[in-house]
């Protein structure tokens, strides 16, 4: 089923239904957990990572389409989860993640798997397979169901050359933005190339300065209204092109991988600082677990998810 899931993952740009998202990431943690040796060295801290993302994703989604159901989006979490038959002590759980008071033991978190598991089950895939029309129940249809529907006509309405439009331009950008940050670190104070300068078209040359600060608002302005897109041209972006990569290092021969790293600093401390670096580590993890990858894109977004994972703290709340 994973590798159905991961399949329709890969097809655009337009992100799964919530239900179907909820269960790839519990079948990426709950897969990795049974496949992995017990006695694997880190393999307790990765196992409890994949298992804390797939509870906050799905938390975080099932409250919010609880809202959208209810009319309640100033209700606290545990109000709106109450609302579809989710326990209090899952999202007491959820905030010892979020809030990092306290990483759930490896045994809870499994027990938690269940439990998403088992609702995803009676209240996603079985009410979307099978009419539910006779229903009361605010899970009628279900929510999730309610919302695979909406998925799938807004696909119609909005269509896949306008999305990949918008995919495009801020993939421009951000390769405008990383390209003017290596103009910056070899002390070029002056841009003369004509694909960052399409973004001034009546301009043949631009100030480094100017560059950074218009490019950069243009990536805070995107990540504003619209954050799931924008993390996912970012984690694309940020496992480089071979060519770049090969002419990165001839001119950062020493510490390539660090100096690389160095470039994208000011776009994830934006993005921690916007509090979306949960949705970039997910567009990472996509990545990193998809079926379609090489061995180069699986290392560089591997390393990303260990750099932004330190960042938060996270890695290191769990080892302690």
């Amino acid at each position: 089923m994973m590798e159905r899931l991961l399949i329709w993952a890969n097809r655009g740009h337009h992100g799964l239904p919530v239900g179907v998202e909820g269960t790839l990431f519990l079948l990426q943690a709950l897969s990795f957990d049974s496949q992995t040796d017990s006695e694997q060295v880190g393999k307790d801290v990765q196992a409890r990572s994949l298992y804390s993302l797939a509870l906050l994703r799905f938390i975080n989604h099932v409250s919010h389409l609880a809202a959208s159901v209810i009319g309640g989006s100033t209700l606290p979490i545990f109000k709106l989860a109450s609302q579809v038959d989710i326990p209090s002590w899952l999202v007491d759980l959820r905030h010892e993640i979020s809030h990092g008071v306290n990483i759930p033991s490896l045994e809870i978190l499994r027990l938690s798997a269940t439990f998403i598991k088992n609702w995803l089950k009676e209240n996603y895939w079985i009410p979307t397979g099978s009419s539910a029309e006779n229903s009361n129940n605010i899970l009628s249809g279900s929510v999730l169901q309610t919302e695979t529907q909406r998925s799938e006509n807004c696909e119609v309405a909005n269509s896949d050359i306008e999305v990949n439009a918008t995919f495009s331009t801020l993939s421009e950008i951000t390769s405008a933005y990383i390209a003017s940050r290596v103009y910056h670190l070899r002390h070029c104070f002056e841009i003369r190339d004509t694909k960052i300068l399409k973004f001034w078209p009546k301009k043949k040359r631009i100030t480094t300065k100017e560059a950074l600060k218009y490019l950069k608002h243009e990536l805070s302005n995107s990540l504003s209204h619209q954050a799931p897109l924008t993390c996912a041209v970012l984690a694309e972006e940020m496992i480089p092109r071979p060519d770049f990569y090969a002419e990165f290092r001839q001119l950062f021969s020493e510490n390539t991988e660090i100096v690389f790293q160095g470039l994208w600093k000011p776009i994830l401390k934006m993005v921690q600082r916007k509090g979306n670096l949960i949705e970039l580590i997910d567009k990472l993890m996509e990545i990193h677990m998809g079926e379609d990858l090489s061995e180069k894109r699986q290392e560089m977004s591997g390393i990303w998810l260990k750099v932004i994972l330190s960042m938060t703290g996270f890695a290191q709340r769990i080892i302690h």
